[in-house]
């Protein structure tokens, strides 16, 4: 059975708040592997993000010659 999941909405500021805090537990407790999870998934939305506010602006500077 797959786990449930949720989404959830923070800023980036919290994101690292939230990664600052679990970094500082001790590794028996398994942080870790959700650590890598939220880094993971953070990456991708920041760099879509970044993918689709640079395309705009690339399109932008396309010039054509005729």
């Amino acid at each position: 059975m797959m786990p449930k999941a949720i989404s959830l909405v923070l800023s980036l500021d919290d994101v690292n708040a939230v990664l600052n805090v679990l970094g500082e537990l001790p590794s028996k407790t398994g942080a870790w592997p959700l650590i890598q999870r939220i880094r993971e998934q953070a990456e991708s939305q920041v760099n879509a993000a970044a993918a689709s506010v640079a395309a705009p602006a690339a399109a932008s500077e396309l010039k054509l010659e005729s």
